[in-house]
């Protein structure tokens, strides 16, 4: 080769080697039209079989990136979701309704008791159930009463330093009436002539006194206005009729149509009555303060009247 070709031959590598070191430095700026981003994956577009069982985990998944619109019905079943996933602060108020779960996969007879107990646990009184919410965040409550027994109520025991057979209503009365019954002295009937008779089938139940009518064989009240003694059965030593200053003395039993017929709304019946009453002891009776003749606010006017109830029957509808 001549020196003259030989200077051009040489002269063009260097060339072409300048020119893909060029290249080289210069690759950074290149688009790339091969590249894949979000933006180029259509909705759908990956689907359950085109991923590995495994390759997407909880830590590939961020926070409420899926939401109920993304999941087709059918597509996720018992089998896809791990026990324990999901709990209840998971649930939205009201995104699950009663729509939303099939037949029998609720075993109502387990359910409704334990929330009827939990839902009972957020009213204060005995027997009130919620409804619902009001605006200020409180539970409105309403009555659920069942009708009370004799086996739930019959009080046989010790009140006033003596033997004393009754009924205990202070579960059924917000503890604000204590006891109606007899006391073994005391200008009471005796123990042992108080009666009690439930009658489920005919929805009614009876009480009272067989002793003999007269001013000592009265039958008694225990009154605690306001639940001031927090439900114990609390009488003071020193016994006399009841008064403002010792509510917790000897009251009678009541013997008005409206305190008759809230006792037995207390006790779970829709009315009742006194079916005897005798114009005999002087003590004050026991009364009915309620708001709604509820039964479950119980005090005396304190003023002596001759009276007292000797029997009661409440009824159902």
């Amino acid at each position: 080769m001549n020196p003259l070709n030989r200077l051009l031959a040489v002269s063009v590598l260097l060339l072409l080697s300048a020119q893909a070191q060029f290249a080289w430095a210069q690759a950074t700026n290149v688009v790339c039209d091969k590249c894949v981003n979000t933006s180029d994956i259509a909705l759908d577009a990956i689907t359950s079989n085109r991923i590995k069982n495994g390759a997407i985990r909880n830590a590939d998944i961020a926070p409420d990136s899926i939401g109920g619109s993304r999941i087709k019905n059918g597509t996720l079943t018992n089998a896809d979701i791990a026990p324990n996933s999901i709990s209840g602060n998971r649930i939205k108020n009201g995104s699950i309704k009663g729509v939303d779960i099939a037949n029998d996969t609720v075993d109502i007879q387990n359910v409704v008791p334990a929330l009827r107990n939990d839902l009972g646990s957020r009213c204060p009184l005995f027997g009130d159930v919620v409804v619902g919410k009001a605006a200020n965040g409180t539970y409105i409550c309403v009555r659920n009463v069942p009708p009370a027994t004799c086996a739930e109520l019959e009080f046989d025991g010790q009140l006033w330093g003596v033997n004393a057979a009754g009924l205990d209503l202070r579960k059924r009365t917000n503890s604000t009436l204590h006891f109606i019954g007899c006391l073994d002295g005391l200008s009471s009937c005796a123990a042992s002539t108080f009666y009690c008779i439930d009658d489920p089938q005919n929805g009614t139940i009876t009480f009272g006194t067989t002793a003999p009518a007269g001013p000592s064989d009265t039958m008694r009240a225990l009154i605690d206005p306001g639940n001031a003694n927090r439900s114990r059965n609390t009488t003071p030593t020193t016994v006399a009729c009841c008064s403002a200053s010792v509510p917790n003395n000897l009251c009678n039993s009541p013997i008005t149509a409206s305190s008759a017929n809230a006792l037995c709304v207390a006790l779970g019946y829709s009315s009742g009555v006194v079916t005897e009453v005798v114009n005999e002891n002087t003590c004050p009776k026991a009364d009915d303060f309620s708001a709604g003749g509820d039964g479950r606010d119980w005090s005396s006017a304190f003023v002596g009247f001759p009276g007292y109830g000797r029997s009661y029957t409440c009824f159902s509808d």
